[in-house]
């Protein structure tokens, strides 16, 4: 897995139903959360642990994400 930052990220599953279908660009990470730029003026908060993402055509758990810096 590679950086999210400035990816375009699509929440394609989630425990919160009103997360899925969020779609936006990842513009922050931390260990359990995503940041995501819908376009208005305050970033959408993704809790890594209750959704599933869509990032360039693949689906990824979000709980396989972990911390950014201990990725490849």
């Amino acid at each position: 897995m590679t950086d999210l930052l400035g990816e375009r990220v699509r929440v394609c599953g989630s425990t919160h139903r009103p997360l899925v279908g969020a779609c936006g660009t990842a513009v922050a990470e931390t260990a359990r959360t995503v940041l995501l730029d819908e376009g208005g003026p305050v970033p959408r908060v993704l809790p890594k642990d209750a959704c599933s993402f869509e990032l360039g055509g693949r689906v990824v758990d979000g709980r396989s994400l972990g911390r950014p810096e201990r990725r490849p």
